[in-house]
């Protein structure tokens, strides 16, 4: 057994010193073509990842930030904002270099690390501070001040290609409050960006032991039978442990929920919060309750109950209105508008509420996501739900990937390439590491470059940028493919036929369009003098190109880009032109 333990660990060590070495390869590649260094490509790759991944919102090139101030002990590298969560993070990279050893950082490295990024926060609002910082700097930190003044919460986000130790990782890190608002930090170094990229975010699972935050775990009753591959219980958890999860994990707790919170708009929403206001002891019977997925759990008998202790990868796919409800009504300003003027949304006790649990443990890796799947389709039942919002377990992306497989195109070089389309998270990166001798990599590489990997939020990026919807593109990448997602599906339910051979083709010219006008911008002379915006840039001018090519009863040829794998050199000369009238225009 030994030995086996022994072999495990040093395959382990094995690829992810392999990983190490690729993430450098990768931001030495991207370097000269963007005119950085290896540490700021390091955080493109890393913050990618994460944003796809929802760990992030809306992070894009343009968020970046790369300020390093020794004087005044400062650093940061990007940020980001979450509206629903009144949240904003920091980010901010320690990069190592050297691909012959993975280096460790501790808790004293980490603590740093956040430290600066708190002290920028700290700073943004004081003159001394403003007035000894580049120029070029003030305006974004014009803008991070904004979204400070209105924030409750802040989290530091430490991106790394060093290792640090599980004993690091789970004794927790903590940092003062930032402003007086309460501030959290975590860490994503080598070994989680790896199973980040491999797997998607299951495969970096959250543990959840009710025993060691609560001291009890929950009631529950089992539902089925031991014979069943899937194991389900009804629970009952505590409202206060409920809030108390959705302020450790926030969205990322409803990875697989197929709807985001609506606020208080609508009236189910508006009723829980009266409930829990004047009804605490009777939200249990009034509300569904949420349904979960977990991956593994642990249970033990105390007298007659069983109780769930352990849930590895909770996952709330139905149940995200309930779930939010429960965290922002006793956040709510003011109260109800009613006679009973002395009541506050602030006088919700959470302690007096419970919530129904409907758990099922998917523990078949491969059989998980069509269990979720189904399970989020047959248990939203709260509210309508169209099959819109599964737009991520659609066919159509089925179809999408199997033609990726097996359509070849002849580039430029005069060889056959596949692009990949990267159905679910780390399907490239899993299929190059199979190939496990160096020429079967290079074959695999050669036969689907990395530069013609695209994954659903690139897809929806490119088409709704050719169907001119580039204000939706400019809302983020999950944004843009639920806006998108919605349109396909009707479309997909009308006339699938027209999901085929042509429409992928088409979708490589999109892709083709969208990246080479990308490439170029950051090439181009005037935006390396007053950089900021490309992808606003990139989506807004193809819209606008395609536009005025309607207006003369034309239309861009989607079929020739596609058969030279490239576009013209007078084609792309006039879009740059056309990018330059935007970005100048825009100013």
């Amino acid at each position: 057994m030994g030995k086996e333990n022994q072999d495990s660990n040093q395959k382990k060590d094995n690829d992810l010193l392999e990983y190490h070495n690729d993430l450098i390869n990768q931001a030495i590649a991207s370097t000269d073509a963007n005119e950085s260094l290896p540490a700021q490509e390091f955080y493109t790759i890393a913050t990618s990842l994460l944003s796809e991944a929802g760990v992030l919102d809306n992070v894009s090139e343009e968020d970046s930030f790369h300020h390093r101030n020794p004087n005044f002990g400062t650093q940061i590298d990007g940020w980001s904002w979450n509206e629903l969560e009144k949240t904003i993070y920091g980010i901010v990279t320690e990069f190592n270099n050297d691909p012959e050893e993975i280096k460790s950082i501790n808790r004293a490295g980490i603590e740093t690390l956040g430290k600066r990024v708190a002290k920028l926060f700290e700073s943004v609002g004081k003159e001394s501070f403003l007035e000894k910082i580049a120029y070029d700097e003030e305006a974004t930190l014009n803008e991070i001040k904004d979204f400070i003044d209105v924030a409750v919460k802040f989290r530091i986000v430490v991106l790394t290609n060093c290792s640090i130790s599980s004993r690091v990782t789970k004794s927790g890190i903590k940092l003062e409050k930032i402003q007086g608002k309460e501030t959290s930090i975590e860490v994503w170094d080598l070994s989680r960006l790896m199973e980040l990229e491999y797997g998607g975010l299951d495969s970096t699972p959250t543990l959840i032991n009710f025993e060691e935050l609560y001291g009890k775990g929950l009631t529950a009753l089992a539902t089925n039978s031991n014979e069943l591959s899937q194991k389900s219980y009804l629970c009952v958890l505590p409202g206060q442990y409920l809030s108390d999860l959705y302020h450790e994990y926030g969205q990322r707790l409803l990875q697989s929920n197929v709807r985001s919170f609506l606020e208080f708009r609508g009236l189910s929403n508006k009723g829980m919060r009266d409930t829990l206001l004047r009804e605490p002891e009777n939200f249990f019977m009034y509300n569904n309750g949420i349904t979960v997925t977990a991956s593994s759990h642990k249970i033990k008998t105390v007298g007659k109950e069983l109780m769930i202790t352990e849930l590895q990868n909770m996952q709330i796919v139905n149940g995200g209105q309930t779930t939010a409800a429960i965290y922002f009504a006793p956040k709510e300003s003011g109260g109800p508008r009613t006679m009973d003027g002395n009541l506050k949304w602030s006088d919700i006790d959470l302690n007096k509420v419970s919530v129904q649990m409907k758990l099922t443990i998917l523990e078949d890796e491969e059989e998980a996501p069509v269990m979720t799947a189904k399970i989020s389709q047959y248990s939203n039942t709260q509210a309508a739900v169209t099959k819109a919002d599964l737009i991520s377990n659609h066919p159509l992306h089925l179809r999408i990937e199997k033609m990726s497989r097996k359509t070849s195109v002849v580039g430029s070089e005069g060889l056959p390439t596949k692009w990949f389309y990267e159905r679910s998270r780390g399907q490239y990166t899993v299929q190059l590491r199979q190939r496990r001798t160096p020429a079967r990599k290079r074959q695999f590489q050669a036969e689907y470059p990395k530069k013609q990997k695209f994954v659903k939020t690139d897809m929806a990026k490119y088409e709704n940028t050719w169907r001119m919807n580039p204000d939706e593109v400019c809302w983020g990448a999950q944004k843009n493919l639920q806006l998108l997602g919605k349109e396909l599906t009707r479309e997909w339910g009308k006339n699938d036929d027209a999901f085929r051979e042509t429409f992928f083709q088409d979708l490589i010219a999109k892709a083709i369009l969208f990246k080479t006008l990308d490439t170029e911008i950051n090439r181009a002379q005037w935006y390396k003098e007053a950089r900021g915006y490309k992808a606003q840039t990139v989506t807004h001018s193809l819209a606008l190109l395609r536009h005025l090519v309607h207006q003369q009863n034309k239309e861009i040829k989607l079929s020739r880009i596609y058969s030279n794998q490239a576009l013209s050199e007078d084609f792309l000369s006039e879009a740059l032109k056309l990018s330059h009238h935007v970005v100048v225009t825009s100013i």
